[in-house]
């Protein structure tokens, strides 16, 4: 976690890591939030799966997880599959609109081959 403020999720895509926030982290401190990069399950220092579940709702869930733990609910800022997740948490898991996360920003996957579309779909 970097800074104190408004907190703001940074969830990584497919194959990336919380490293990847890095930089982005260190400029929302910067600016008064407090940025919190996770390692998404089956990725960088995360467990794996107990049960081997790596389906959109499983990190969507992750994602609420990390939510539920903090203070105030927290923006969401997510690259592909950190995005995808978050609009699935939110859509399809929160009680209430808007109750566990305020925003979510999707990375567009439009440009990869169909079979790296499958991956995660």
């Amino acid at each position: 976690m970097f800074g104190e403020g408004s907190p703001i999720l940074l969830a990584h895509g497919g194959g990336q890591t919380r490293l990847a926030w890095t930089r982005t982290a260190r400029a929302l401190m910067q600016a008064g939030y407090s940025a919190i990069a996770m390692d998404l399950r089956g990725h960088g220092e995360s467990a794996w799966s107990p049960s081997g579940s790596y389906q959109l709702d499983d990190f969507a869930m992750d994602l609420l997880a990390m939510s539920d733990q903090l203070d105030e609910k927290p923006a969401l800022v997510g690259a592909s599959l950190g995005g995808l997740a978050g609009l699935i948490a939110e859509v399809n898991f929160a009680p209430d609109p808007s109750l566990r996360l305020r925003l979510s920003i999707l990375h567009q996957i439009w440009s990869r081959s169909a079979l790296r579309r499958s991956w995660i779909s």
